[in-house]
């Protein structure tokens, strides 16, 4: 079978499948249309939430470790200096 025919059956028994799925319990395309809006603000407050809820944590232990990182850092180009000059 051509991978074109293969590929349209597939699509025609996945849409069948679905269409059927949505008839049982009683879903229109028209409400998942409708829903999109509030799908994607519901998404955003999600991602919102979360960005304010980890900040205060990611800033507490940025007070830690980007002084570390930078003092390994430091003492790791010292070395490379040093071993230059040798």
């Amino acid at each position: 079978m051509k991978p074109q025919v293969s590929t349209a059956l597939k699509l025609v028994l996945a849409s069948l499948f679905v269409g059927m799925l949505m008839a049982f319990f009683n879903i229109t395309p028209a409400d998942i249309w409708n829903q999109i809006p509030r799908t994607l603000d519901q998404a955003i407050s999600a991602v919102r939430g979360f960005v304010e809820w980890s900040g205060e944590y990611i800033l507490m232990g940025a007070f830690i470790v980007i002084p570390v990182w930078v003092i390994m850092n430091a003492s790791k180009f010292m070395d490379k200096v040093k071993r230059k000059k040798d």
